[in-house]
């Protein structure tokens, strides 16, 4: 296992709803933040704030499909995944499969999760005109009605696979009003071709990381 990616996401926080765009909020400005334009506003409670020296320095902003992406939440004893799919607008939103699965689960059957939720992510997707309902499927399997009370128990995990290696992101929990941060410290990647137990193996120790 290696650290580090020069094509992963930079994120500086993940606030209290879990869509996410390519914006630095006006309010914080983080030092070095760089954005990309927007074809509308997004809500600032949607928002994910990214850091990057430059464009350059990060190739993901750059080439357009080169990396899927999808979201992990282990709450209780079961395990949330579910596509980010990226929009014409540069948003990356939650998007199908939303899959559900037990943490006592084998490896090579929350490894076969894993690539059925990166299968769902795309680059573009046509822009939400409305964004109720889009995490609805994942609140139902839940039995929550709201995003609020899903995350108060929620660790959070971040997948990225670019070019042949997956990357593992995990979270810290920051409290219902400050969501979640990346711990990009505890990162990790393994080779995107990993057998289906490897995988799963992987996401179960990358959760333990979480906080």
């Amino acid at each position: 296992m290696k650290t580090g990616s020069g094509k992963s996401r930079s994120w500086v926080r993940i606030p209290t709803h879990p869509l996410s765009a390519f914006r630095v909020s006006p309010r914080v400005p983080p030092p070095g933040a760089s954005s990309i334009p927007l074809e509308e506003p997004v809500r600032e409670d949607c928002v994910r704030v990214v850091t990057a020296a430059s464009a350059a320095a990060d190739p993901i902003f750059c080439i357009p499909g080169s990396m899927k992406a999808a979201t992990v939440y282990r709450r209780g004893n079961h395990i949330y995944l579910h596509a980010s799919s990226k929009t014409t607008a540069g948003v990356w939103i939650a998007t199908p499969p939303f899959i559900k699965t037990d943490c006592g689960s084998s490896p090579s059957d929350i490894g076969k999760s894993v690539l059925e939720a990166l299968d769902g992510s795309h680059t573009p997707v046509p822009h939400p005109t409305k964004w109720n309902g889009l995490i609805a499927p994942l609140l139902e399997q839940a039995g929550v009605k709201s995003w609020g009370t899903f995350m108060r128990k929620a660790h959070c995990l971040d997948l990225e696979v670019a070019e042949d290696r997956l990357k593992l992101i995990p979270h810290r929990h920051l409290g219902a009003r400050e969501g979640f941060e990346p711990m990009l410290e505890r990162a990790f990647d393994v080779p995107s071709t990993s057998s289906l137990n490897h995988i799963g193996t992987a996401l179960v120790e990358a959760l333990a990381l979480c906080q």
